[in-house]
């Protein structure tokens, strides 16, 4: 086998196809990249974990055909390192030779049958959307899944539902909760619900730029393939009944905030910077009073914070506490401007959303303020 190919449209394919692969796992090969030629002007790149898959096609003068894999990292390291624009890659029986005018490595490869067979499916797409819209939905939730230490495999997932003319994605962790949904130029006569790992979605994202051009989705039995370009993606499902979420989104939030998305940013990060050192606790107060929001932050033997900030309010005036962090993780995924929040009490769940967009939610559990936090109660009462 002998390609032609330049530097850079390899060095693109490969930043792809390495974050499929794993050094971690007992087989070998999962860290290892296949190359095969397609045709005589196409290189295909693939690797896998056994829970993600990729294909991707370049652009390559194909001299003679053939195939082999090579690990991940070592060919990534040596084409990042290489002088000069264009790459030669040739296989004498086990071993590849890669050069350019500059440069020579020889690598030990393994052969096509040893790497794990990808079943890229062949069905006509269930669904067609954007690649910018896509990736927008992908980033409004993929921060409030579960993480893999918190041992909850279903959150670590996102539910992926089909309803009508609509596609959601969902993601919880337990104490709070993103939906994002948009409009599809399919009808889906039947619900459809399918979890996918955040993780893979993410890695999705990576890949796609904000662009109107189409992105296909194709839903079967275990898989999830997303083609766009000259990639082939798939993921496993997560196995399971995702929680009713649903029932946790507020229905009589009759207290109405509206915030300029900037300046609570600001006033939380600044509140946080006492607050982080409350390991996995964050805890901001809140208080809601006419046309000012008050935010209070305490750490024992450091200090307190105080922040103020002007808003527009509808209904009584309130008192509440949440982890900072959640929040603010929020307001850094949103892309509006102003946002309306909705609360009911001290104790109940607030909705966020941006003022001129009502297909993304965000929900979040309060965290109960203890009679015994007085030092946090006095700057309250001060104010």
């Amino acid at each position: 086998m002998k390609i032609h190919l330049s530097k850079k449209d390899l060095e693109k394919g490969l930043s792809f196809v390495s974050r499929c692969t794993s050094n971690k796992s007992p087989l070998p090969i999962l860290s290892y990249i296949m190359f095969k030629n397609e045709g005589e002007d196409r290189l295909k790149l693939s690797a896998t974990d056994l829970e993600m898959g990729i294909e991707i096609f370049i652009k390559a003068q194909i001299l003679t055909k053939g195939s082999f894999c090579v690990p991940a990292k070592i060919i990534t390291e040596i084409i990042s390192q290489l002088n000069g624009e264009d790459i030669v890659l040739e296989l004498n029986e086990s071993i590849l030779e890669i050069r350019n005018k500059f440069s020579k490595f020889n690598l030990n490869i393994l052969p096509e049958e040893d790497f794990p067979v990808l079943s890229f499916s062949k069905e006509l797409p269930t669904i067609q959307i954007s690649k910018k819209k896509i990736k927008e939905m992908i980033k409004n939730i993929s921060f409030s899944a579960a993480s893999f230490e918190e041992g909850k495999t279903i959150l670590t997932g996102a539910l992926i539902l089909l309803k009508g003319q609509y596609l959601s994605l969902v993601s919880t962790d337990g104490r709070r909760l993103a939906k994002t949904e948009t409009n599809l130029k399919e009808i889906f006569s039947k619900e459809e619900k399918n979890i996918i790992p955040i993780k893979a979605l993410i890695e999705l994202s990576r890949m796609l730029s904000e662009e109107e051009e189409p992105l296909e989705i194709i839903i079967e039995k275990n898989m999830i393939f997303f083609r766009f370009n000259d990639i082939n993606f798939y993921s496993r499902k997560i196995e399971g009944k995702y929680p009713n979420y649903e029932q946790v989104i507020p229905k009589n939030n009759n207290i109405k905030v509206k915030i300029n998305k900037e300046n609570l940013i600001n006033s939380l990060k600044r509140s946080l910077i006492l607050s982080l050192e409350r390991k996995n606790l964050n805890l901001v107060r809140m208080k809601i009073e006419d046309k000012k929001m008050y935010l209070f932050s305490n750490t024992q033997d450091m200090g307190s914070a105080y922040e103020e900030i002007e808003v527009e309010k509808e209904g009584e005036n309130l008192e509440i506490a949440f982890n900072g962090k959640f929040l603010l993780e929020y307001m850094l995924n949103s892309q509006e401007e102003e946002l309306i929040f909705m609360f009911s009490s001290a104790v109940g769940a607030v909705l966020i959303k941006p003022l001129k967009n009502e297909n993304y939610i965000y929900i979040l559990m309060p965290i109960k303020i203890k009679e015994e936090d007085t030092k946090e109660k006095e700057l309250i009462k001060n104010v």
